[in-house]
Order: C-alpha cells, then structure tokens, then sequence
C-alpha cells in the first residue's frame, strides 16, 4: 500500500485550521520528520501545541519518536548530547550515528547516521531525524514500566552500562522524580496534586538519605512504592513530578502507554488531569493501544483545547502518518479496528 499524497495533504489542512482558529498558541515541538530511521522511511507529522496521541500496532514506531522528540528537545534546551545508544540500548545499529542540532534559525535537530540492513528492511544509506523546535523547554519521557520502586538502577546501569541494554529514559526519570520539591509551588500544580492525593489516598515523600519513594497515606500509615499497585506508583510519579516543578508550565511531556495498570474510573481522571496540563501550557506526547483513553479524549475535550490524534500504519514504503483532531475519522486506525474484529468475533459465536 502506498502512501495517499491527498489523504496526508488533507489531514495537514485539517490541522492547521485547528490550530489557526484558535489565534496563537506557545508550542516547542512544531513537526518531526524521519527518514531511514528504523521503520520509517520518509515519514512527516506536524504537531499540535497541545496534546499529540501516537497509535498504531505493534512496530509502527511509536515510542521511537516518543524518544526522538525527547533526545531533540532536551539536546535543544540543556545542549547535554545523547549517543544513539543511549536511547535505544547498546545492542541498536546505526553505525557512527550522534545527534547533531543544526544552527540555523528553524532550531531544527537532525540525527544523522549510517543504517545497517541488520535493523532495518529499508536499507537505506543515511538515517535523518528533523524535530522543528521553536523554544527551548523542560523535558519529562515517562516509560511505559514503573521504575520508581527500583531507584537502585540508576547506580546498576551506571556500573555495568557495557552489558546492560538499559536505555537513558528509564534513569533520567528517575533522576528527575528525585528532585526535591520548593517551598513554592503554584496554584496551578496545587490543584492538580490535590486530585492525585484524592486518588492514591496520600502524598508521596521520597527518602533522600536512602533515595527512595513513598506513600504516605491521609490516615498516617506509610507505605514504600514496592509495596503499593503499579497504578497507584504510577500516580505517585505524577504528582512527584509535578510538585518538584519536572513538569510545570511551559514544558513537554512524553508518555508511553499512560493508561497501562490503570483503571478505567483512573483513565477518566488521567484524561481530566492532562488536559488540564495542556490548558496550562504543557505540550503532551502520548503513546497508547487503549481505545478508552482516546474516547475519554472525545469526551471531555472542550472547544478551546488542541488534541490531536496521529495514526502510525505500515505501509510498502514504510511507516506513514495520518493526523485529524477527530479519532473516528482517521482512515487507519489500529484501535477501532481491534474493538471492531472483537465485536465480529463476539457475534460469530453467540450465532
């Protein structure tokens, strides 16, 4: 299947009158375009300054950009340089590839290496990765597994980086859940924690002398992350976040597969919670295969706010794109197609 010139160019249009009509918006990341980039071969998405949600099956490529754009916006914003391997563990193959930002005026960041046919079908000769960045912002990548209760790891994957295939993500989310929380916080960041408290039934109190993480729950019990559910631990990493001022206005935020170990009551509060965040100026990436996150989106987006869906489908010619800012009209889309085939199924044996 090749990819429909007018369906992307019709998508775009569908876009940018979203955005236009809703007069100018701060945003970091405008557009990422990838070339013989693992499944990717030449694959182009603009992006909206508020909530971006990545689908598409297995092995379209969905957490790859999720950690493209965080490698881009961070190498921008604190000019600390990423290798490759630091992305995608030690075993990954694009010989001699380092990320390189351009030093032109569209603050675009190029990744440029050799391909081995190795790690990808497409055989391509040059790898480039362009994130069109237009200010320079704090950057959170939250991982799609826990990590919080293993803090510890930080240390292990410092001293056995050669053998472990443990890529940056996982301890630099660690490192910014351990930054202490001010003595200020805004009333925009307070009302959110207000709502995680409600949900976990207490705040989170992370140990600096041992460096580790708890919960300290409304009536005075205390209990460490080990001990508590991973969607309770997930919460507890963003209201951790969000309190030490990781995620605070103006800043970006990725995260893969958020609705994973939640419960559909959570899923409807974690919706309200990032498009509160997005109301606020934080620019947000999800990846999901949830079909109840998506229509919690569909739900209680109001008009003034920017959620857009983009759909990663494979094609003969690579991964292609397709974005709208309504879900139901996007011509590929893996999740309604999964709910539909278990509905079929479901008919097929009641008959």
């Amino acid at each position: 299947m090749q990819v429909d010139g007018n369906e992307v160019k019709n998508s775009h249009l569908r876009h940018n009158k979203s955005i236009l009509s809703k007069g100018a918006i701060k945003m970091s990341i405008k557009a990422i375009k990838v070339e013989y980039f693992t499944v990717f071969k030449n694959m182009e998405v603009e992006i909206t300054p508020g909530i971006n949600i990545f689908i598409g099956e297995n092995g379209t490529g969905k957490t790859h950009l999720l950690k493209l754009v965080y490698a881009a916006n961070t190498i921008y914003s604190t000019n600390y340089m990423y290798n490759i391997h630091d992305l995608f563990g030690n075993k990954f193959r694009l010989g001699g590839c380092r990320f390189v930002i351009n030093g032109d005026d569209s603050h675009t960041w190029t990744l440029a290496g050799t391909s081995t046919p190795s790690q990808t079908t497409l055989h391509p000769t040059k790898s480039y990765v362009h994130v069109d960045i237009d200010a320079k912002t704090s950057t959170v990548f939250i991982p799609a597994k826990e990590f919080l209760s293993m803090p510890n790891i930080i240390w292990v994957a410092e001293e056995y980086k050669n053998s472990l295939n443990l890529d940056v993500t996982i301890t630099d989310i660690i490192k910014k859940a351990q930054n202490m929380i001010p003595d200020s916080i805004s009333e925009f960041a307070l009302s959110i924690a207000h709502k995680i408290e409600n949900l976990i039934d207490g705040k989170v109190f992370f140990d600096e002398k041992d460096k580790t993480f708890w919960i300290h729950k409304n009536n005075g019990d205390k209990f460490p992350f080990t001990s508590e559910a991973e969607g309770f631990r997930k919460w507890g990493l963003l209201w951790q976040l969000i309190m030490n001022k990781s995620i605070t206005k103006g800043s970006t935020l990725l995260w893969d597969e958020p609705e994973a170990n939640l419960s559909r009551i959570d899923t409807s509060s974690l919706v309200d919670i990032l498009l509160e965040l997005s109301r606020h100026d934080v620019q947000i990436f999800l990846a999901t295969h949830d079909y109840n996150l998506m229509k919690y989106f569909s739900i209680k987006t109001k008009p003034n706010d920017n959620v857009m869906f983009h759909s990663l489908y494979k094609t003969e010619d690579g991964v292609a794109c397709e974005s709208d800012v309504d879900y139901d009209l996007l011509e590929h889309n893996a999740i309604i197609d999964a709910n539909t085939k278990l509905l079929e199924d479901d008919i097929e044996g009641v008959l």
